[in-house]
């Protein structure tokens, strides 16, 4: 194969620009993976912590219905000053 000296600029050029659009879609590529990797840790991290308060109201609605004798199981929860949570039998 027999390249003209006038045909090469273009062809290099032409190379390069594939070259540059194979580096940026990698780049890409790998930044994708990284954030949907540390997203599934966070999803793992919300599960994890709505299900430990599913075991505590659940935990406190049984031991409200068989241990302290209470008919209705109630409570809240407020954001004003801090997190404050409470619970109680009636």
């Amino acid at each position: 194969m027999s390249v003209a000296l006038t045909d090469l600029p273009a062809q290099l050029s032409a190379t390069l620009v594939e070259k540059q659009h194979q580096l940026i879609d990698t780049a890409k590529d790998r930044f994708d993976n990284a954030v949907v990797r540390y997203d599934a840790w966070f999803l793992v991290f919300v599960a994890v912590l709505l299900a430990l308060g599913f075991v505590l109201v659940a935990g406190a609605a049984v031991w409200c219905l068989t241990k302290a004798g209470g008919r209705r199981f109630t409570g809240g929860m407020t954001w004003k000053n801090g997190f404050s949570l409470w619970i109680e039998c009636r």
